[in-house]
């Protein structure tokens, strides 16, 4: 039965997941994005996320870390450290949120090819991080953006993009096929509130 050898494979595998900013709490929009997906995911993992927070979640390790930009490039050891410990299995599988800075991605990707090479790396990107750069920031951070965005792209198993607008993207600026994948978000407490105050009128979107 093929169905029950995909779902004995997956339930032997373990998933860490790793953002460079605080999803838990979910308390905006990148948060809710990313906790959902966490939420549902039905095999075994365990988020890590940078936080100085003190409040803990279940399956949750918050990674305390200077606050500053080279204080996150400092706790991506700590990050490598705890998820070898964790993915101890042949199994391994490394999912990465791309609502930040590249360069955090890279360095934390460019660490694993090197200690843990036998983990499958997902990049799951949340845009086109070049064009966000281009608009915002000096030519520098814009050109470093760039190349860390398409290193990240090329040293992954597997990225994804949220559109098939930003799959062209991915592909015109790096010619890098990128999979279809939708961001999520969990509506039921919406979906509750509307239903109490009686306000049928709902609007299904993408953050």
């Amino acid at each position: 039965n093929s169905g029950y050898g995909i779902y004995y494979f997956m339930n032997n595998a373990k998933f860490a997941f790793v953002s460079f900013f605080e999803v838990f709490p979910v308390n905006f929009g990148s948060s809710v994005v990313c906790s959902s997906l966490y939420k549902y995911w039905p095999y075994e993992k365990k988020y890590f996320q940078l936080s100085n927070g003190k409040k803990s979640f279940f399956n949750v390790v918050n990674i305390s870390y200077l606050p500053s930009n080279f204080g996150k490039l400092l706790a991506i050891f700590k990050i490598i450290f705890l998820i070898k410990k964790y993915l101890n299995v042949k199994k391994s599988y490394l999912i990465i949120e791309g609502a930040s800075w590249v360069g955090y991605s890279f360095f934390l990707i460019f660490l694993v090819r090197i200690f843990l090479r036998k983990i499958i790396i997902i990049y799951k990107t949340h845009g086109v991080e070049y064009e966000i750069r281009k608009n915002n920031s000096n030519f520098f951070i814009t050109f470093l953006t760039k190349v860390f965005e398409k290193k990240v792209l090329q040293f992954s198993n597997l990225s994804t993009a949220v559109s098939n607008l930003e799959r062209r993207k991915f592909t015109k600026y790096y010619s890098k096929k990128t999979f279809l994948f939708h961001n999520t978000i969990d509506f039921i407490k919406v979906l509750e509130k509307k239903k109490s105050t009686k306000n049928y009128g709902y609007s299904n979107h993408h953050i």
